[in-house]
C-alpha cells in the first residue's frame, strides 16, 4: 500500500446545503493532509508527502510557508497567539511555530 496520489490535489469547498462543489485553488496544490483555518478566511495546509506547509487565502492564493521533510501532518493553529503546532511523524517530532510575521 502507499500513500498518495500521482497527481497532486486542490482544495475544495463543498457547500451542505446544494452539494455543490467549488474549488478553492485554482492549480493542483499537493498531496494534502491537514486543514486549519486561519482565522482570516483563509486555510493552513499540509502537504504529507512533500513536508509542505501551505498557506492558501480565502480567494485561493497559496503560498508555501514551511518545507520540512516528507511527514508533515494534521496540525493545530491557533489564531489569537499566531501558534501553528505541528507533527513531524518520521521525525517522531512535535514543533511549535510563531507565525505571528506572517503576511
Amino acid at each position: 500500500a502507499s500513500f498518495g496520489v500521482k497527481s497532486p490535489g486542490r482544495l475544495l469547498a463543498f457547500d451542505l446545503k446544494t452539494k455543490k462543489v467549488t474549488a478553492i485553488t485554482a492549480k493542483p496544490t499537493g498531496n494534502l493532509d491537514g486543514l486549519e483555518l486561519d482565522g482570516e478566511g483563509g486555510y493552513f495546509v499540509t502537504d504529507w508527502i512533500a513536508g509542505k506547509l501551505f498557506h492558501i487565502t480565502g480567494k485561493g492564493a497559496t503560498k508555501v510557508i514551511l518545507t520540512l521533510p516528507k511527514g508533515t501532518a494534521d496540525h493545530a493553529y491557533l489564531p489569537d497567539k499566531h501558534l501553528l503546532i505541528l507533527p513531524r511523524m518520521l521525525e517522531n517530532k512535535v514543533t511549535a511555530y510563531d507565525l505571528s510575521g506572517l503576511e
